[in-house]
């Protein structure tokens, strides 16, 4: 049987390699725990880059301030920065006294021990204060690895266009990670999702799934337990609208390594940063909630991308209603906006080529945001399992499915 382009390099492997994560956030006071857990939980925080959006309204949370009070307030309780550089010795008075005969104090009677005086200031002590002062008055850890793009709310429309103005933000990082902005991640994240990663052995490959609850994901150790269960994206159904949208994630176990599936969720994505300037979110996509995701499966499978699920729960969501303050949901209630959100149905029914949306007009005007050629649309029906047509779902893509080849 073929099989995929294997990575053409080892950077999956490499503790250097960068990892750019685009979070949208429409007035989510959960966005600041989000950037707290990615930073604070990766093993190498200092590759890690995002690029958020943030659409709020002037009485919402500031994301990277509040951000900037949790990590602060982290690095307070640990050790005191270059303080491990600093060695200090407190001798006790036999000790010195055999010092200055030109020995070393050993163990038992003279060996090194604590001073009966106490009254001056102890200089690793104040030092240790100053620099506090000094960072937190100069610097917000890993803020500069942070850019922020910022949205009146009044003027969102909707999550396809906040994720289009992620990729202004993207630079020469290897890897995207795509995500919501209410995550939770285990420790060592960064060095664990790039070797799942590796372990696709694809170079096109993508890992994509409707992802635990946040509560239920801890430790690294628990992850990586094998029988546990990984959700598993792989059934599409029509909404009354006639809107493609996912049926909510299968279980899956005992994977040895990631899934090749048919399903992309835009809530988690990792992939190398190449797919993400091939296949660019439609900024005329606006208002749109069902079909995101099915649309931007088509146009990543037909460019030759493919989907994993996971193989170990690295990442959790945040799935609680959120008890007091906006909703991230409010977008949807924008009415000013209705007549964009028509127009961007129209525009995603088009590029899914359904009934009634084939004018050769509104097919010509997707431009760079249409299907790609490495793979037919045929080959993507076929290969989820659904008809167009009829809107038909023709069959059970769960279990296991055969790559379908493509030339470079």
């Amino acid at each position: 049987l073929p099989k995929p382009y294997p990575p053409k390099t080892n950077s999956h492997n490499d503790d250097s390699t960068l990892i750019f994560i685009g979070v949208s956030a429409f007035r989510d006071k959960r966005c600041p725990k989000t950037l707290f857990s990615y930073f604070s939980k990766a093993k190498f925080p200092e590759r890690v880059r995002v690029g958020l959006v943030q659409q709020n309204a002037n009485e919402d949370v500031d994301c990277v301030k509040e951000y900037c009070k949790l990590i602060q307030k982290e690095k307070n309780s640990m050790q005191c920065l270059y303080e491990d550089q600093i060695k200090v010795t407190t001798l006790s008075e036999d000790s010195l006294q055999l010092l200055q005969q030109g020995q070393i104090p050993g163990k038992g009677a003279g060996r090194l021990g604590p001073t009966e005086r106490n009254e001056d200031l102890d200089c690793v002590h104040e030092y240790c204060k100053l620099i506090q002062d000094e960072k937190n008055a100069t610097h917000c850890l890993y803020e500069d690895q942070i850019k922020v793009t910022r949205i009146d709310a009044r003027l969102a429309s909707g999550p396809c266009f906040g994720r289009h103005l992620q990729g202004y933000m993207l630079r020469d990082e290897e890897f995207c990670m795509q995500t919501d902005s209410h995550m939770d991640v285990v420790p060592k994240w960064d060095v664990e999702m790039l070797k799942m990663w590796g372990r696709a052995n694809n170079e096109y490959g993508i890992l994509s799934t409707y992802v635990h609850r946040k509560e239920s994901i801890s430790t690294l150790e628990k992850a990586k337990d094998k029988s546990a269960y990984v959700p598993h994206l792989c059934q599409v159904k029509f909404t009354d609208a006639l809107k493609p949208r996912y049926v909510q994630a299968k279980l899956a176990y005992n994977l040895k390594a990631p899934k090749l599936t048919t399903a992309w969720a835009a809530g988690f994505s990792f992939a190398k940063c190449h797919a993400w300037k091939a296949v660019p979110y439609d900024p005329k996509f606006l208002m749109i909630f069902d079909g995101e995701e099915f649309s931007m499966a088509a146009k990543l499978w037909t460019r030759g991308y493919d989907f994993y699920t996971p193989d170990i729960s690295l990442i959790g969501h945040d799935y609680n209603k959120v008890e007091e303050g906006p909703s991230p949901h409010l977008w949807y209630n924008n009415h000013a906006k209705e007549d964009l959100g028509t127009k961007g149905t129209r525009r995603m029914k088009t590029l899914l080529r359904m009934i009634g949306f084939t004018q050769p007009e509104d097919l010509q005007n997707l431009g760079k945001y249409d299907l790609g050629d490495r793979r037919t649309y045929e080959q993507y029906q076929n290969f989820v399992g659904f008809n167009v047509t009829n809107l038909e779902i023709t069959t059970n893509r769960c279990l296991s499915i055969a790559w379908v080849p493509f030339k470079e």
